[in-house]
């Protein structure tokens, strides 16, 4: 006799869920844009990204209109991992926070994400992978 009760609950999950059952999600930060830099009132966002709170990227100098490549992976343990923007600024715990946003299995497809804060907009292009 076939059982598909558990057939037919496996075959519904959508991608996050299913990240939650394989035990996590695997987010690749691809590239940024600065929409507008506008964190610091003189000169350019000298901009990072942190995953969980674990820095990944950067300093780097960003302009409005300029795109940078990233490249760069976190394994969260979750079904999702949040991405914060950062500009540094000079004094200890002052950095200016640009905006975040909650990455999620994607099944590799790309995604944009926009965020803002500190008056900069960036649009951030990731994928997340179940692992």
């Amino acid at each position: 006799m076939k059982d598909n009760q558990n057939e037919q609950l496996f075959s519904e999950l959508t991608p996050a869920e299913a990240a939650v059952v394989e035990g996590g999600v695997r987010v690749v930060i691809d590239r940024i844009q600065a929409v507008r830099a506008g964190a610091d009132l003189i000169g350019a966002d000298d901009t990072y990204i942190t995953v969980n709170g674990i820095k990944i990227w950067g300093d780097y100098s960003m302009t409005t209109g300029q795109t940078r490549f990233v490249n760069r992976s976190y394994t969260a343990s979750g079904s999702s991992a949040q991405v914060r923007l950062f500009d540094a600024d000079p004094w200890p715990n002052d950095d200016d926070s640009m905006g975040q946003f909650t990455a999620v299995n994607t099944s590799g497809a790309l995604r944009r994400a926009p965020v803002s804060g500190a008056g900069s907009s960036y649009d951030v292009y990731y994928r997340g992978y179940a692992t």
